[in-house]
Parts: C-alpha cells; structure tokens; sequence
C-alpha cells in the first residue's frame, strides 16, 4: 500500500469520519457497538440563541463530558453543576457507571472535584505550562454500584449485605432471560464471567458474591467478625460455595426452571438435607455461624435459605435453622429477597 502523511490545522469533516470509520469497526469487532450518542445541554436566551451548555457524548457504558460553558452573567448562580447534574442523570438512564473528562487546572478543576470527580492523572505527567487535570467519577452519585436479578441468591448476598449495613450504592437489576447481546453494555463489560453480582466501587470491578462480601467487609469493617474469627468466616464462605450454596439453589432451579430425571432431584434433595442438617447441628450451640454475632458468613449461607418452600424443604424440620433465619430476619435494614432484587424496587441504599 502506497500512503503519504501530512500535518494540518484545517479540520474537514469528512477527514474526520474517514479517520473515525476503522476505528470504529475495530472497535465493534473487538467489544460489541458501542452505542454511541450526544449528549447534549443547550443554554438559550428568549431569542432562542444558545449562549452555552454542555457537550458530550456516551458510549460503552462511560459519559465523555467535552465542554461545559456557563455564560459569564450566569456564572456563580449553581447553573454549572446543575447542567454537571442534568448531564450525569442523562447519562446514567443510558446505562452509564462512569464519566470521563479533562480540563485545565485554571478553568474548572476545583469546580469538578467539589462534584465527586478524582484527579487520576500522576504530577509526573502533567504538562510544564499549564496543569492539565484528568479527572474520572463513578456515576450515579453515589460511590457503589451493583448489578443483580430477581431469584438470584448470589445477587441478594450482596444486596444483602448493603442494606443490613445502610450503606449508599445504586442497584441496578439485569434481565438475565435476555441475550448477551441484549443486555446493557456497561453491564457486559464490568462481567468478567457474564454473571451477577457485579459490584462496582468507585474504579474497582469485582466479581463473583463469597469474593465480593469478603472485600464489603474489610472495606466497611462491617459484619466481619472479630479479628481472631476471619479464618472461621472464610471457612463458611467456601463450605457455602460447594455445600448449601450448591445443594438448595440446583433442587430449587430443578423444581422450578428445569425439570430433572428423579434420581438427580433425589440426589440434591438429600445433599440438601444433609446441608441443612450440618448448619443446624451447629446452630444448636450458637446463635449465628460466629460466636461474635451476625457477618457475612451467615449473609451468604443464608441467602438461598428465603426461598426453602420453593426447593420443596420444610424450615420447620431444622428448627435451629428456622430461628437462626428468624433472626436475621429480625436484623435492622433486613429485606426478602423478593423485595430487595426487584426490578424498580428499592433502588437505592438510604
């Protein structure tokens, strides 16, 4: 292929989307469309002319703001967050969790990190004229987010925990009956494995529920036991995941969502008896699963336990099971799994 380059200051249009077009298409090949849009907030006088705004675009689950102008009578009246405010709720009804944009030090940067926006640009990098400041936030106003769905019990481990400890984070539910395709992209692309939980912290993904508590409760140093019972706490987190944690959930989507031969239903009926039996056994001695009271070990072994009646398991039969429930249920905050994974429910944490 013969080729020239050249550098110019004059900026055609057509240029531009010539230059845009394989980029694009590298893109779409590589993580999906991107569902780009403009964003747009226009600032108009009574004549109808536009005196200022924001610009703007959102794609691949991130708002990119570029400019923000209020004009200078107006400037001082809160007009800039407003737009800032405007902007971000438009961005996050597309399914944004985060945004995007960059100013210099004497323009706005104290304007923007009085919003909730983070300087991520180290001083080594920054330009020797003019502070250049590259300022990321999460959105949604609020510092966490997670994706769940109904009749998730890994999702309402999660859920769970964040309500039991009122803590603020957006919960935004995905239809999991929907294509890959189909689902919100910014969703697709914080899933390492296309499942939930998903839970988002400021710029930090994470995955998979027992993980996900483990981090919630050093992060919040909540429902996490006393220093000397982390290893007991763990210890359930992995019993959980292969024992009662397997054994309900699979009886329960057999009776329910899939039909099985009876001797596979015979196997997890019995596999879940002889959990059930387990925990009840050593609810006979204590309260809760630590000696200290409530943590994330009961949040997670108890999670698909709201839901005994629909994998056919009496609670009354294990009646150290069926109060230790009654207790947690007794929890401040505490919410049924029917009512905290809805969609449209309980949106956000107070």
């Amino acid at each position: 292929m013969e080729y020239t380059i050249a550098l110019s200051d004059i900026a055609e249009e057509s240029a531009r989307q010539s230059i845009l077009k394989p980029l694009a298409e590298c893109n779409n090949s590589r993580a999906g469309p991107s569902g780009s849009r403009p964003l747009v907030i226009e600032i108009r006088n009574k004549n109808g002319s536009v005196l200022g705004g924001f610009w703007g675009t959102t794609a691949y689950g991130w708002l990119f703001a570029q400019w923000l102008v209020v004009p200078e009578p107006l400037r001082g009246t809160g007009l800039g967050r407003t737009m800032m405010e405007l902007a971000e709720r438009g961005s996050i009804e597309r399914g944004c969790v985060a945004a995007w944009l960059d100013t210099f030090e004497f323009q706005a940067g104290g304007f923007y990190e009085k919003l909730g926006y983070v300087d991520s640009l180290p001083m080594a990098d920054r330009g020797s004229v003019s502070t250049i400041g590259l300022l990321a936030v999460q959105q949604s106003g609020l510092d966490m987010l997670l994706y769940g769905s109904t009749d998730s019990g890994h999702s309402y481990k999660v859920r769970s925990f964040l309500l039991l400890a009122d803590w603020p984070h957006d919960y935004r539910w995905i239809d999991l009956t929907a294509s890959r395709q189909e689902r919100p992209k910014a969703f697709v692309l914080a899933s390492k494995f296309g499942e939930v939980p998903v839970l988002i912290d400021e710029s930090y993904t994470f995955c998979q529920s027992n993980a996900i508590l483990l981090y919630l409760a050093q992060r919040t140093g909540l429902f996490a036991g006393e220093v000397d019972e982390w290893q007991g706490v763990q210890e359930w987190l992995f019993w959980e995941t292969n024992r009662v944690g397997f054994s309900v959930p699979n009886l329960r989507f057999a009776l329910r969502w899939s039909k099985q031969p009876p001797e596979v239903l015979a196997f997890l009926r019995a596999r879940a008896i002889a959990d059930l039996s387990t925990l009840d056994a050593f609810l006979s001695e204590q309260m809760f699963l630590l000696p200290s009271g409530p943590t994330i070990a009961d949040i997670s072994c108890s999670a698909y336990l709201f839901w005994l009646k629909d994998a056919d398991l009496d609670e009354s039969a294990f009646p150290n099971v069926q109060r230790w429930l009654a207790d947690i249920r007794g929890l401040p905050h505490w919410t049924h799994p029917d009512v905290a994974m809805l969609s449209g429910g309980l949106a956000k944490g107070n």
